[in-house]
């Protein structure tokens, strides 16, 4: 048992890795544990039992590869999605997008049967994509119920 609860600790999370990148300029490796957090939280989703590779997310039977991308203000043209694993069993990517005070701003998905021919071409060695070309390829899942945020 832990003295600190979850939600708290991903609150500071995001305050400190905000102000931390407003300081030196230098980003925290924190985005995939935050995507992680979010994605199954807001869309009440469960973690595996077992670890499974490229599974982080399972509903109702649908498992999930889980992204996280932070658009800062200066820098949102030409951000890519990390690595996408195909050899995973998975059924769809979440990407979760957050503000440059890494808030969650928007949470897709983008199906398997989508994803797969655009990523695995001999041109895209290793399987990634831009944001944007992600998001011409998915559904929008959630957002906040006010999203006037700015992309610090």
């Amino acid at each position: 048992m832990t003295i600190y609860d979850l939600d708290k600790l991903m609150s500071e999370t995001r305050k400190l890795a905000g102000e931390y990148r407003k300081t030196t300029g230098q980003t925290l490796p924190v985005t995939a544990d935050l995507a992680n957090y979010d994605a199954i939280r807001l869309l009440e989703l469960e973690t595996p039992e077992e670890k499974i590779a490229g599974i982080d997310a399972i509903k109702d039977g649908k498992k999930y590869q889980i992204k996280g991308r932070v658009l800062f203000g200066d820098e949102k043209k030409g951000q890519r999605v990390g690595q996408i694993n195909l050899g995973g069993q998975w059924d769809a990517v979440l990407l979760v997008l957050f503000n440059g005070m890494y808030q969650p701003t928007v949470i897709l998905e983008a199906s398997r049967e989508v994803l797969e021919p655009v990523v695995n071409v001999k041109s895209n060695p290793r399987g990634a994509l831009t944001v944007g070309r992600f998001q011409s390829l998915s559904t929008q899942l959630w957002q906040p119920e006010s999203n006037s945020d700015s992309n610090e």
